[in-house]
Formats: structure tokens, C-alpha cells, sequence
């Protein structure tokens, strides 16, 4: 199946796939970089965050978006320093009320994860 998520990164399209994305995290923070580009100057523990969770990643592919895709995540500041894993919980908590419907779509999915963004409380 074709991904809707096909991106442009320095001019070229690149094809992010969830196996070749997988195997960059597990090769340590300077592939992150390179997949995401630097993190903002001031964190102090930058951590990659998946705005489309990982704990869902079947049912966001059913929608055909791959939550790999870097315009699917962000820098955030990880602990000590920040409360990136204080709100992981409640963010994985409005995506399953979010899944309770069985009729959404991916510009659904979309939508939602940029009001999440937005929430002061995920940052």
C-alpha cells in the first residue's frame, strides 16, 4: 500500500517507512537529527515525540499515515528538564477517545493531532 505520506526534505522526496524509521531510533540521536533536523537550541533533553502515537500505529496505518513520517513528529523537551513523559499518558488517553469512533479518516487523525499540538499541556 502507497503511504499519503510521502515528504520533501532538503529538496528531495523521501519515502519514510516505518521499517527504515525503526531502525534509525535504534541507531541512536544523530539519525534522529537527521530525519527531523536539529532540535531547538534550548532543550536541554531533546526526545523525538510521535504526535501520532506508536501505541496506534496499525490503526494509523489502516488511514495510510505512517506515524515515522517527521511531519507526524517533533522535538520536546524530555526529564528532567521537561514533561514529556508526564503527559505521554493523558496524550495516548485523548487518542483512544479519539478511536472510539469507527468512522474517522486521516484528515480526522490529522486534524486532531494538530489541536493536540496546540494544547499547552503536550508541549
Amino acid at each position: 500500500m502507497e503511504k499519503v505520506d510521502d515528504v520533501a526534505d532538503t529538496g528531495k522526496f523521501v519515502k519514510c517507512t516505518t521499517e527504515a524509521f525503526e531502525q534509525t531510533a535504534k541507531r541512536g540521536s544523530p539519525r534522529w537529527r537527521r530525519v527531523l533536523g536539529d532540535p531547538p537550541a534550548w532543550m536541554k533533553k531533546p526526545q523525538a515525540h510521535h504526535d501520532l502515537p506508536q501505541k496506534f500505529k496499525d490503526r494509523f496505518s489502516r488511514l495510510g499515515l505512517d506515524i515515522n513520517n517527521p511531519k507526524h513528529m517533533r522535538w520536546v523537551e524530555g526529564g528532567p528538564h521537561g514533561n514529556h513523559q508526564k503527559w505521554s499518558h493523558e496524550f495516548n488517553k485523548q487518542w483512544e477517545r479519539f478511536f472510539q469512533n469507527p468512522d474517522v479518516t486521516a484528515k480526522d487523525a490529522v486534524k486532531f493531532m494538530n489541536n493536540l499540538r496546540q494544547n499547552t499541556k503536550f508541549q
